[in-house]
């Protein structure tokens, strides 16, 4: 299934496994301290690697959406 929308809630704690695991998507704003999504990727070349992210939240934040 495709992933139609994903993002990370409030509460991450930045321990930084969704950039771990996703680099391309996900990066670590150190100065709040939270996982944001970076802006204008091609989000389905990553689907894999966004729910691997998705298992290894620690604090599960970080959520999906598929069709």
């Amino acid at each position: 299934m495709a992933i139609t929308h994903f993002w990370v809630e409030d509460g991450c704690i930045g321990f930084g496994m969704s950039k771990t695991n996703c680099p391309e998507v996900f990066k670590l704003d150190e100065e709040l301290n939270l996982a944001t999504v970076k802006k204008d990727i091609n989000y389905a070349a990553f689907e894999s690697k966004i729910k691997q992210a998705t298992m290894g939240c620690l604090v599960e934040f970080i959520k999906y959406e598929d069709s």
